[in-house]
């Protein structure tokens, strides 16, 4: 089961260890919440630690609150996003499906009236097709 969502975290985690972080790694941490959360923990224990405390404070019943909370605002943003790319991507299959029709009915007349072959017509509706799925594929692909 993997507990984050970030691919980085066990990058951070190793480079924290080692000593430093790299420019790239903490520019990336400055935008994505999990690493900076494994950050924050990571450093917490490595100064209890350094203490020489055998016993690790617990959080304060507020903080695992607030933490809490953060967890629940953040999945509720993650459903309402979901919902937002599934319309767009019906938007997309409609628009799609308006455009191979347009290209079917005005390419017959375009066809007919400059009296160009058949293969011409099918040549230019497999390019629009070809085009249509190849930007769908490309944004369909989950950029995270």
């Amino acid at each position: 089961m993997k507990l984050s969502m970030c691919e980085k975290v066990d990058d951070t985690l190793r480079e924290l260890k080692s000593g430093a972080l790299s420019p790239e790694l903490q520019v990336h941490i400055e935008s994505c919440p999990e690493c900076r959360d494994a950050l924050l923990i990571q450093r917490f224990m490595q100064a209890a630690a350094a203490e020489g405390d055998d016993e690790v404070p617990a959080p304060t019943a507020g903080a695992i609150w607030w933490r809490a909370e953060i967890a629940r605002k953040r999945r509720i943003a993650e459903r309402s996003v979901a919902a937002i790319r599934a319309v767009q991507k019906i938007a997309l299959a409609v628009a799609v499906l308006i455009v191979l029709l347009a290209a079917t009915f005005w390419g017959r007349a375009i066809a007919h009236d400059f009296a160009l072959p058949a293969s011409w017509l099918l040549a230019s509706l497999a390019v629009v097709v070809v085009s249509v799925i190849g930007l769908v594929f490309a944004w369909a692909i989950d950029r995270r």
